[in-house]
């Protein structure tokens, strides 16, 4: 059986059953997270970095129970061939132990998702604000080139009329 059809299984059984997972930064894990998200909503998936990458899984329960597994060979068929050491626990402390990195790690990797979208926001409203800050000043050049052509040509643009002022006429230019 494999682990989604296991998680359907137990929110089946437990439809208030809380399900996190860590996976490592993968591209076939990703687009199996993404169909996993699809078939079981209930199940909350996390990316942690390629940094954290561990061979070791830790299943937690209730916060009273928790598996750990150390793996070898992830590509085996064969689970007890894949597997060099598991210990299961229910021992309060070690349990707690492993529910506080756990927690600390789901943590952390939310923050990095927010930061990555933050970084991101941050490139597209500079390079926005490059964009409109050089047509700004692409203006006032053209502008500029444009009075000094028409001093050239003996033509004097006028200020417009200031509030206040004499009623000074403005001149339109086509270019």
């Amino acid at each position: 059986m494999n682990a989604l059809q296991l998680f359907k299984d137990t929110i089946k059984e437990h439809p208030d059953v809380k399900i996190k997972l860590l996976i490592p930064n993968d591209e076939q894990m990703t687009a199996t997270i993404g169909n996993a998200k699809l078939e079981s909503p209930q199940v909350e998936f996390r990316i942690y970095q390629e940094s954290l990458k561990s061979r070791i899984t830790i299943v937690l329960v209730d916060k009273r129970e928790c598996i750990i597994v150390e793996t070898k060979d992830d590509a085996k068929e064969d689970s007890y061939a894949a597997v060099v050491l598991s210990v299961y626990s229910n021992s309060k402390s070690l349990v707690l132990s492993y529910a506080s990195i756990f927690e600390s790690l789901w943590k952390q990797t939310e923050l990095y998702e927010q930061l990555k979208i933050h970084d991101k926001m941050q490139k597209e409203f500079t390079e926005e604000g490059t964009i409109s800050v050089s047509t700004e000043v692409k203006g006032e050049i053209d502008d500029n080139l444009i009075n000094n052509n028409q001093k050239e040509e003996g033509v004097h643009p006028q200020k417009p009329s200031q509030p206040g002022g004499k009623g000074r006429k403005q001149m339109d230019f086509s270019i």
